[in-house]
Protein backbone atom coordinates (compact mmCIF):
# COMPACT_ATOMS: atom_id res chain seq x y z
CA UNK A 1 0.00 0.00 0.00
CA UNK A 2 1.33 3.33 -1.00
CA UNK A 3 0.24 6.35 1.29
CA UNK A 4 -0.01 9.81 -0.57
CA UNK A 5 0.01 13.17 1.45
CA UNK A 6 -0.11 16.26 0.33
CA UNK A 7 3.44 18.29 0.68
CA UNK A 8 1.92 21.06 3.34
CA UNK A 9 1.17 18.77 5.82
CA UNK A 10 2.65 17.90 9.08
CA UNK A 11 2.81 14.30 10.28
CA UNK A 12 3.88 13.13 13.91
CA UNK A 13 5.17 9.59 14.23
CA UNK A 14 4.73 8.32 17.95
CA UNK A 15 7.58 5.70 18.15
CA UNK A 16 9.52 7.31 15.24
CA UNK A 17 12.82 5.39 16.56
CA UNK A 18 12.09 2.29 16.15
CA UNK A 19 11.73 0.10 12.98
CA UNK A 20 8.57 1.26 11.64
CA UNK A 21 8.56 4.66 12.77
CA UNK A 22 12.24 5.37 11.45
CA UNK A 23 10.72 3.75 7.85
CA UNK A 24 8.12 6.13 8.03
CA UNK A 25 10.26 8.83 8.60
CA UNK A 26 12.46 8.21 5.72
CA UNK A 27 9.69 7.95 3.61
CA UNK A 28 8.31 10.68 4.76
CA UNK A 29 11.66 13.14 4.64
CA UNK A 30 12.19 11.87 0.64
CA UNK A 31 9.08 13.46 -0.36
CA UNK A 32 9.49 16.48 1.40
CA UNK A 33 6.34 15.95 4.06
CA UNK A 34 6.82 17.67 7.62
CA UNK A 35 7.26 15.40 10.21
CA UNK A 36 8.18 15.12 13.64
CA UNK A 37 9.30 12.23 15.97
CA UNK A 38 7.86 12.02 19.60
CA UNK A 39 10.10 9.03 20.75
CA UNK A 40 12.60 8.03 23.60
CA UNK A 41 15.32 7.52 21.33
CA UNK A 42 16.27 9.93 18.78
CA UNK A 43 15.41 8.96 15.70
CA UNK A 44 17.62 7.45 12.55
CA UNK A 45 15.46 9.20 9.97
CA UNK A 46 15.88 13.37 9.42
CA UNK A 47 12.52 14.41 10.80
CA UNK A 48 12.56 17.36 14.07
CA UNK A 49 12.77 15.17 17.58
CA UNK A 50 10.43 15.57 20.82
CA UNK A 51 12.10 13.26 23.31
CA UNK A 52 9.09 11.44 25.18
CA UNK A 53 8.86 11.79 29.09
CA UNK A 54 6.01 9.90 29.84
CA UNK A 55 2.28 9.13 28.11
CA UNK A 56 0.90 12.28 29.67
CA UNK A 57 3.49 14.38 27.96
CA UNK A 58 2.38 12.81 24.02
CA UNK A 59 -0.98 13.95 24.72
CA UNK A 60 0.50 17.50 25.49
CA UNK A 61 2.55 17.58 22.71
CA UNK A 62 0.15 16.35 20.38
CA UNK A 63 -1.87 19.98 21.26
CA UNK A 64 0.98 21.72 21.10
CA UNK A 65 2.61 20.49 17.46
CA UNK A 66 -1.01 20.02 15.99
CA UNK A 67 -0.39 17.87 13.56
CA UNK A 68 -2.65 17.08 10.25
CA UNK A 69 -1.67 13.23 10.59
CA UNK A 70 -0.77 11.13 13.86
CA UNK A 71 1.01 7.12 13.04
CA UNK A 72 1.09 5.03 16.36
CA UNK A 73 4.07 3.20 15.72
CA UNK A 74 5.22 2.85 19.19
CA UNK A 75 5.76 -0.78 20.40
CA UNK A 76 7.04 -2.42 23.55
CA UNK A 77 9.46 -4.71 21.56
CA UNK A 78 11.20 -6.92 23.68
CA UNK A 79 10.50 -9.84 24.52
CA UNK A 80 10.95 -10.12 28.06
CA UNK A 81 8.89 -7.18 28.57
CA UNK A 82 6.55 -8.20 26.80
CA UNK A 83 6.15 -11.55 28.70
CA UNK A 84 6.26 -9.66 32.21
CA UNK A 85 3.40 -6.80 31.01
CA UNK A 86 1.46 -8.68 28.15
CA UNK A 87 -1.27 -5.63 27.96
CA UNK A 88 1.77 -4.05 27.16
CA UNK A 89 2.63 -6.04 24.35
Amino acid sequence: MILTFPVNMKIVIVGGSGFLGTVLLQNLSKRKIRSVSLSRKRPHANARWVPIESYSFIRSKLRVESPDVVINASALASHPSCARNPSMA
